[in-house]
């Protein structure tokens, strides 16, 4: 009788659901893959752990977190507006694990927004419509796609690219003249002549 349990167990083992989800396929930088057999995309690790979503696509524009020995989390993540801080900072929300979200802060990467505080009041005047030009397309709850995340220098805050409706944010921003090209090195010279 003893034995007839071991077979009877072997081939529920055999036959259980789990043996299907086995397939070949290394694990990308996200815990993703491309599934050889299938042909999708999908995870096992990380923020996407269980879901089949789009590849990630090649970045638009070179960005500090191409190349970079930081720790580059491709994406893209699905995120909700919280609010605009200023032409180049955006606090979003994050789902990072289903039905969990995790506020943070986006720097827009390859780019330099004039700044809001401390600083002559030209370019505090700049920074306003800077802020009111990202603001007007960025209304609170609005979904946007984040990719190619990485820590920024300050603490809680990330660099990354961020597209809403399809387009890159970044680079709307840069053809309207609120922000310069920046690489993560030294900043341009001042915003305003004295």
């Amino acid at each position: 009788m003893r034995a007839w349990g071991t077979v009877i167990l072997g081939a529920l083992l055999l036959l259980s659901p789990h043996r299907a989800l086995a397939h070949p396929g290394g694990l990308d930088a996200n815990g993703c893959h491309h599934n050889r057999r299938t042909g999708d995309y999908h995870c096992h690790r990380g923020p996407s752990s269980g879901q089949h979503i789009a590849p990630p696509a090649p970045a638009a524009r070179q960005t500090p977190a191409q190349g970079s020995e930081k720790t580059t989390f491709s994406g893209p993540y699905q995120a909700e507006v919280v609010r605009v801080i200023d032409g180049d900072s955006i606090a979003v929300n994050v789902l990072s694990w289903p039905h969990e979200t995790k506020q943070i802060i986006i720097r827009l990467s390859g780019l330099d927004a004039p700044e809001l505080h401390g600083s002559p009041t030209c370019e505090k005047q700049l920074a306003e419509a800077a802020r009111a030009f990202v603001a007007d397309k960025l209304a609170p709850g609005t979904t946007v796609t984040v990719s190619n995340l990485r820590p920024d220098k300050y603490s809680g805050r990330y660099l990354a690219q961020m597209a809403v409706g399809g387009a890159d944010l970044g680079d709307a921003i840069l053809k309207a003249g609120h922000a310069r090209p920046y690489d993560g090195g030294s900043r341009a010279a001042a915003w305003c002549a004295n």
